[in-house]
């Protein structure tokens, strides 16, 4: 998982990694991508941990945003 890799670099708890984690996945989803060598999963992760690092620990707001910086229109 993509996701997992970047954060090894980064000092997160582990409650915040789960809600990364959380969120990549759903973000995932949200895109329809199942593959995580996609080169768009790795695109994802680093938005949801450049989200992260402006203090957002909300998952749906993790995701919310890295939808708006990947320029996703909101569904619904």
């Amino acid at each position: 998982m993509a996701i997992h890799r970047l954060l090894q670099q980064a000092a997160y708890s582990p409650e915040e990694v789960r809600i990364l984690a959380s969120a990549y996945e759903d973000c995932l989803s949200k895109l329809n991508i199942a593959d995580s060598t996609d080169p768009m999963a790795e695109t994802v992760a680093k938005k949801i941990i450049e989200a992260a690092r402006s203090g957002i620990r909300n998952p749906a707001r993790l995701v919310e945003r890295a939808l708006a910086e990947l320029q996703v229109p909101k569904s619904g």
